[in-house]
């Protein structure tokens, strides 16, 4: 998708324990920042892809030994979210002490598969169940 971004906090002056994340991106063509004024701006799907990315980029700093993601993919669309799985995939695989459980409601076709990549698909729920039967 050829775009990087930027991620800055600025800190109220009179309100030290407020700090407003300010996401600003640029196309690789132009080289123009173009802040978002406020992280609520973004949509749904680029919020996640952002929070990706940060997640990423600071598990590489705090060198943690297990990384868990629950559901960080379902408000991306599908072009995002294939983008967002490669990079997962081409990190962690840098990362060769860090494990990763990622759990998503949708297809990991994305993933590549690999000796270092498990997969487990669950079965869907039964949604014909019965209401159990009452204690004696």
């Amino acid at each position: 998708r050829a775009f990087s971004g930027r991620l800055n906090f600025y800190q109220d002056e009179k309100n030290v324990k407020q700090m407003q994340p300010i996401i600003a991106t640029q196309k690789d063509s132009n080289g123009q920042w173009q802040e978002a004024a406020n992280v609520k701006e973004l949509s749904g799907g680029e919020r996640s892809f952002s929070t990706l990315c940060m997640t990423l980029a600071l598990s590489k700093v705090s060198r943690s030994p297990f990384l868990a993601m629950d559901e960080f993919d379902v408000f991306m669309d599908e072009t995002n979210r294939t983008a967002g799985l490669q990079i997962l995939v081409q990190v962690l695989r840098q990362r060769k002490v860090c494990q990763t459980l990622v759990i998503s409601p949708l297809s990991m076709a994305a993933v590549p598969d690999g000796p270092d990549i498990t997969k487990i698909t669950m079965h869907p729920p039964d949604r014909n169940q019965r209401p159990l039967a009452p204690a004696e």
